[in-house]
């Protein structure tokens, strides 16, 4: 699940630089872009720390993960 909580992170960081030209200053954070950074070189440790602790269960799920992908771009490309 950490994957995915650094993934989140990371698309907060991408979309406020994307929307800042729309909106400037529409909300502010404090230690921003420090925090959210911080926060996904964390999730970021702990998802090798189970890679390299647990390597069998960790690989299953990101194998399953991975299979997930043909489906997402068959959705996307309007054949699914």
């Amino acid at each position: 699940s950490w994957i995915f909580y650094a993934l989140a992170a990371g698309s907060l960081i991408l979309i406020r630089r994307r929307e800042t030209q729309a909106a400037p200053n529409a909300y502010r954070m404090f230690g921003y872009p420090f925090l959210p950074m911080i926060f996904i070189a964390c999730a970021v440790a702990l998802l090798v720390n189970t890679l390299l602790t647990m390597p069998r269960e960790s690989g299953a799920g990101l194998l399953l993960i991975l299979l997930g992908l043909p489906v997402y771009a068959a959705y996307r490309s309007g054949t699914g």
